[in-house]
């Protein structure tokens, strides 16, 4: 092989070569000193030491264009830039080519360019081939004017072939073969089922834009990861940037850990929150993102595991939007509902080219608005997988459905039907009144307390408790609203069971999990702290004292228990709900319709629904 390139000179450069008192060994030895320094990183070690290999076993030779004058002194502001090449086969077919791309991303990739080859089997071609041909045996042989063509310095060749030493044409195949082995290993763990494979590939086919409304248990965080695996194999040359936002702290971690052996090339993790030991997220982000454009390390890609509030803050889309010319982004938005709220909007910037968002319901209680720029973001379609899809698939444990109603007490019914009236005038002023829609969530949030914090679901839960204490030694989750969380707390430790608190305001939640999970406590007490995703696949019963009027919570806290998990036959769910009156609108029957949907697909649904049917006739 042969190769004609040109060197980066300086003015002082030039002037050396032209001074006919300077060694061209010993300028040779510091130019290549200077533009050869010895590198860690893995691409450069193997490109530049492949070259040596190349030049030691005498299968390439290399010389030096310059640009020079009328007077024949080299123009070190001038390059000698062409870019054509001549390939030969066993058979003696030959062909050239010729372009303006350089080898960059940018250049193959994003720049407009050209690029022609030309066949010298092919009539209409084989005339510009024998000119491509002819142009690069004149620039070897140093007979084109105003270009100066030469040898390589014996001492530049001499230091270049040294580096020669650490390559083995065996090693790097072997760690080639490593790479596309760990590929083959990644899917192989990550281990897709035929509706999670459907998944990805509607993802794809949308235009890598899409919602994954799929049941809680189903696997969408596999899902996503498949949808990365599939943007980094879809353009090896280029650098990838994933953004993994979630709400929690506690999330990041559960995705950090689900990220390892599944992804398909080397990868480097960057988790940005507020968690400790995370604080210094802003510089190692920046040095990442400027290693990645200027092309300094052996990892293309990169994964950021953050929170919905840091993903939307200045600072980090500032620092992720310097990538957009040198990497292909991707944002992923797990219980992407969240990032409907007005602040988190700003975390869904245009410059990701690729979308996924995840949430068992992505709809927005009172926010059709955000509901709206949620779809449209993430490309106004869904892959749907329900909680039957699930049970069908055997994706999810199967349950028995308990329906607990209870009724209010007569002044709980005052309090409700007065909080409707309210919020019935305050509608008709919706659209004339600005104001009028804020006071209005106020009161439908302080009516749903009325049903949430019902004064008949304590007893009804003790007596639940009574029933079942000996059966319950361990994984049993309670959910409920703020205002009766001690009150339930107490009907635990009157049962003489171990409960635990798990909300925001505990500090060491991650212990708290270990602990439950191991069956340090034999309940956990829960507002709205488990509802984001967090796996706790040993819990097998769920009392739902407080059922949220939001339909996604709902499908959440039911998720939680509902996940497989070895040794776990079927899980039990416990519904509080209130019994509706004439009076009464239809916030109530809607928990019914819930109820009703989760009924049927129980292992009970006979004895569950029957228990509903009064409600409905």
């Amino acid at each position: 092989m042969r190769m004609v390139c040109s060197p980066i000179l300086s003015p002082a450069d030039s002037s050396a070569l032209e001074d006919p008192e300077v060694c061209l060994d010993e300028f040779s030895a510091r130019y290549f000193a200077q533009h050869f320094a010895p590198t860690e990183d893995a691409i450069h070690k193997d490109h530049v030491a492949a070259l040596a290999w190349l030049l030691k076993e005498g299968r390439l030779e290399i010389k030096l264009a310059v640009v020079i004058d009328e007077a024949g002194r080299i123009k070190p502001e001038a390059l000698f830039h062409p870019k054509v090449g001549i390939l030969m086969d066993a058979d003696g077919d030959e062909l050239s080519f010729s372009g303006s791309n350089n080898e960059t991303a940018s250049g193959w990739t994003t720049n407009q360019e050209e690029f022609k080859v030309f066949k010298s089997w092919e009539p209409g071609q084989r005339d510009f081939y024998v000119g491509d041909k002819t142009s690069f045996k004149q620039y070897w042989e140093n007979r084109v004017k105003n270009v100066r063509c030469m040898d390589l310095p014996a001492a530049f060749r001499e230091q270049l072939v040294r580096r020669s030493f650490d390559f083995s044409k065996e090693d790097y195949v072997r760690r080639h073969y490593e790479s596309r082995q760990r590929n083959r290993l990644a899917w192989q763990r990550l281990n897709l089922f035929d509706y999670q494979k459907a998944a990805v590939e509607k993802w794809v086919a949308n235009g890598k834009r899409l919602l994954f409304e799929m049941a809680t248990g189903a696997g969408k965080t596999r899902c996503a990861i498949g949808c990365v695996n599939r943007f980094i194999e879809e353009d090896p040359s280029r650098a990838v940037c994933v953004v993994i936002a979630v709400p929690t702290n506690d999330l990041c971690a559960q995705w950090e850990r689900e990220l390892v052996g599944t992804i398909v090339s080397d990868y480097t993790c960057v988790v940005a929150n507020s968690r400790p030991g995370h604080e210094d997220w802003r510089a190692d982000l920046t040095k990442l993102c400027s290693r990645l454009s200027l092309g300094t390390t052996s990892r293309r890609v990169v994964i950021v595991v953050t929170t919905h509030s840091t993903a939307c803050s200045a600072d980090f889309i500032e620092i992720v939007g310097h990538l957009t010319s040198y990497a292909r982004l991707f944002i992923i938005g797990d219980e992407v509902h969240g990032m409907g709220a007005r602040e988190h909007k700003r975390a869904l910037q245009e410059a990701y080219e690729a979308r996924l968002g995840l949430s068992a319901t992505p709809e927005r209680m009172f926010d059709q608005a955000g509901t709206r720029y949620i779809r449209e973001f993430f490309g106004d379609d869904s892959y749907e997988f329900s909680l039957q899809d699930a049970l069908d698939a055997d994706r999810v444990s199967k349950y028995f459905y308990y329906p607990v109603i209870v009724p209010l007490t007569p002044d709980e019914r005052l309090r409700y039907d007065d909080l409707s009236e309210r919020i019935q005038k305050l509608g008709r002023l919706t659209d004339s009144n600005p104001d009028a829609e804020e006071k209005m969530k106020r009161l439908l949030i302080e009516r749903a307390l009325v049903i949430e914090a019902a004064s008949e679901k304590l007893p009804a839960l003790k007596k639940l408790i009574e029933d079942n204490k000996d059966e319950w030694r361990d994984h049993v989750l309670v959910f409920c609203c703020h205002k009766i969380l001690t009150d339930c707390q107490m009907a635990f430790i009157e049962s003489g069971m171990t409960v635990s608190r798990f909300t925001f305001h505990e500090k060491d939640r991650e212990r708290i999990l270990k602990k439950f999970a191991t069956g340090g406590f034999s309940a956990l007490l829960a507002m709205k702290c488990l509802d984001e995703g967090i796996d706790i696949p040993d819990a097998h019963v769920a009392i739902l004292v407080s059922s949220s009027t939001n339909p996604r919570e709902y499908i959440q806290r039911i998720g939680r228990v509902i996940r497989k998990a070895p040794g776990k036959e079927y899980a039990k769910i416990y519904d509080f709900l209130v019994s509706p009156s004439s009076e009464m609108d239809d916030i109530v029957l809607r928990d019914f319709e819930r109820a009703r949907y989760v009924a049927k697909s129980a292992l009970n649904s006979f004895e569950a629904t029957e228990k509903l049917f009064p409600i409905f006739n």
